[in-house]
């Protein structure tokens, strides 16, 4: 506004000069010819337009500034805003990252621990399959064993029953004593045979 008032100032001079030059007016005042009020006039209208016209112009430039100083400023808080919500993005994609990277460390512990799981199983299923084929084995052998004392305690009970029975004590159904001695079956000791049905005790 200041520059603006300057340049009028600056305007009204140089015109006033004009005038001065022409002899319209005088330094001390206006003159009195007859034409000089026309011209005085036609130049005062001039002025005037001109005069509207500047500051009409500066109106209008000052509302474009005006205008732009707003879009400039509705700009810069748009741009603000955007930055803000950039920034926030980027530290939630941060925080994002950092938990799948959390979840991937997780995740390969699981893996490794699972393959560690899968080869112990892998190891007891082994063992019990050994300890199936074991058991088999034992199975079988006490099978034999049995079979074998079976065998033993038949053949024991008709030796003893044959020994140390008579056809009468057989036939009676006595009870007799009988032992081992020396790989030898003697009809005395502990034991008893019935000689009836050849049972031994």
């Amino acid at each position: 506004m200041v520059e603006f008032e300057s340049y009028l100032d600056r305007t009204k001079k140089y015109f006033k000069g004009l005038l001065t030059k022409a002899g319209l007016i005088s330094p001390k005042g206006f003159g009195y010819r007859r034409n000089a009020v026309i011209s005085y006039v036609a130049i005062v209208a001039v002025c005037s337009a001109i005069f509207f016209f500047l500051a009409g112009y500066y109106l209008q430039s000052s509302t474009q500034t005006t205008a732009k100083n707003i879009q400039i400023t509705t700009l810069e808080n748009q741009l603000n805003s955007s930055e803000y919500q950039l920034n926030s993005s980027q530290f939630q994609l941060n925080q994002t990252q950092a938990k799948v990277s959390s979840v991937q460390s997780q995740l390969s512990s699981a893996q490794q621990n699972l393959a560690s799981c899968q080869e112990n199983a892998s190891q007891m299923q082994g063992n019990l399959t050994q300890a199936k084929n074991f058991n088999a084995i034992i199975q079988s052998d006490l099978s034999s064993c049995q079979s074998d004392i079976s065998t033993y305690n038949s053949t024991l009970s008709n030796s003893v029953q044959a020994v140390c029975c008579s056809f009468g004590e057989i036939q009676a159904g006595s009870t007799e004593n009988w032992s081992v001695s020396g790989n030898r079956i003697i009809c005395s000791g502990g034991s008893t045979v019935n000689c009836a049905t050849g049972s031994v005790s």
